[in-house]
């Protein structure tokens, strides 16, 4: 009688539970992963987005450079070049991406100054372009390309945003 009561009990065995138990951590660590994924793809879109914001604003920056007034001087359409082409005074190579913008109020010149952005550094880039419909020499230029490229590393990798656009003197 009492073998018979044993073997009428139902119930989930060992074997059956630890069976469900993998299946239940497989499905968490599959949901750990995309999780993890998801953060990793949401900080590289903060720091993408950080990277061009800052290249727009120095963009920016230079292209009101002709408005703005130092020391009663404007700057002029011949300022708007690297350091060493001519009068210019933004500054060649990669530079720190300075928070403040200096005493003449513009950003990439070299007297940014201050706090910089941590992890990111930043190339100003300013070409003549000549017209073919008047070319130069003997006509002056009248046209530049401006580029601002943001580099910073994410996850191991250098990334880089750049931005760009064309100033004229007409």
């Amino acid at each position: 009688m009492t073998t018979d009561r044993l073997s009428r009990q139902g119930g989930f065995s060992y074997v059956d539970v630890m069976i469900a138990m993998v299946i239940l951590l497989v499905g968490i660590l599959t949901m750990a992963a995309a999780l993890t994924a998801a953060l990793v793809k949401t900080t590289a879109g903060e720091n993408q987005l950080r990277a061009k914001a800052l290249a727009s604003t120095v963009l920016e920056n230079i292209m009101s450079a002709r408005f703005i007034k130092i020391g009663g001087n404007a700057y002029t359409f011949d300022a708007i070049q690297n350091v060493g082409s001519g009068p210019g005074v933004f500054v060649t190579g990669e530079q720190p991406v300075y928070l403040s913008p200096g005493a003449d109020g513009i950003f990439a010149t070299a007297d940014d100054d201050g706090e910089t952005e941590a992890g990111y550094t930043r190339t100003v880039t300013i070409v003549d372009v000549n017209n073919p419909a008047r070319p130069s020499p003997p006509n002056p230029i009248t046209e530049r390309r401006i580029t601002v490229t943001v580099n910073y590393i994410e996850r191991g990798f250098a990334r880089s945003e750049s931005v760009s656009t064309s100033v004229a003197n007409y």
